[in-house]
């Protein structure tokens, strides 16, 4: 361990992942922690998703934050294209079926009168 000024740093090479306890002593004072190591990049586990703002909704909502990152892994984005068509059925309003009929019937009914062409 070497001492920097008021800060003291220790460099070691662990490679394998796992949890890992320290613990520092000097003098009378003694401070410990522990900390780990994990195979999978921190990087990789970084979907920017804001954790702050999703636990404070969690919260609020009664719902609780799931912290494994192997338990969820986002969908990749695909592209979809979506047709959508605006059709007016005709057929399925009666008004505009009585209306095609009365018409039809006033042609009938006029057509003797008038000189319409009936077919």
């Amino acid at each position: 361990m070497t001492r920097d000024g008021s800060e003291y740093s220790f460099v070691s090479r662990l490679t394998e992942p796992g949890e890992y306890r320290f613990e520092i002593s000097e003098g009378g004072n003694k401070s410990s922690g522990r900390f780990s190591i994990d195979a999978q990049q921190v990087e990789d586990r970084d979907f920017d998703f804001n954790l702050p703002l999703l636990q404070y909704i969690s919260s609020e909502s009664r719902g609780r934050m799931i912290y494994d990152a192997d338990f969820f892994s986002p969908v990749p984005a695909q592209s979809s294209e979506r047709i959508e068509r605006n059709e007016y059925a005709l057929y399925r309003k009666w008004y505009i079926i009585s209306l095609f009929i009365l018409i039809f019937c006033v042609e009938l009914f006029f057509a003797p009168t008038l000189g319409f062409i009936v077919i």
